[in-house]
């Protein structure tokens, strides 16, 4: 009697063990590309979020340094505002003069372009493809709840200044970015 050789595999255990090893491997490619996603996601809101904390103080700065006294709409076109649409521009006035010897600073929103110029400087927002700077003709919540305006307001007391950003994978109204400024005028 001849004896069998069992110490190899058969072709059925070889197919079935590769099987095995592609389902594994692809359902580790799925966990792979989804934490890849999160932390990117995670970095975008890090991003953003240094953006507008950095702007934040510039403008803080200045209005508390300075004293900001008012903020009046600049139509555009008119001083140093592009004539171009889905822009917003503000100048504001202060009681003490910059480094420069000038009295005012100007604040353009483009939201096109998603940029922010205050004074002399660009402030690019970061991801620029993928935010959004909300005003009120390119963003809508259904839920309503969402105050999606960009507005710098000026009355008697207060300046107030608010212009969400939004990341385009998120909108949701606990998502913003952006500038968040109310400040005492003549402080």
């Amino acid at each position: 009697m001849k004896r069998i050789n069992n110490k190899g595999m058969t072709v059925v255990e070889l197919v079935l063990s590769f099987a095995i090893l592609i389902i594994l491997v692809l359902g580790m490619l799925r966990l792979v590309l989804e934490v890849k996603d999160t932390m990117y996601e995670e970095q975008v809101y890090k991003d953003l979020t240094e953006y507008s904390s950095n702007l934040n103080y510039v403008i803080h700065k200045d209005f508390l340094n300075n004293n900001v006294n008012d903020a009046v709409y600049v139509d555009p076109g008119y001083e140093n505002c592009p004539n171009e649409e889905d822009i917003m521009c503000y100048t504001f006035t202060f009681d003490y003069p910059f480094e420069d010897g000038t009295y005012e600073k100007n604040i353009v929103v483009n939201f096109k372009s998603n940029t922010i110029n205050y004074g002399k400087t660009l402030y690019q927002v970061p991801y620029k493809d993928e935010v959004i700077i909300a005003n009120v003709n390119n963003i809508y919540f259904e839920d309503g709840k969402c105050n999606t305006n960009a507005i710098i307001d000026n009355d008697d007391n207060f300046i107030k200044i608010q212009i969400p950003i939004y990341y385009r994978e998120d909108y949701h109204c606990d998502h913003a970015f952006g500038l968040n400024i109310i400040h005492p005028i003549g402080v």
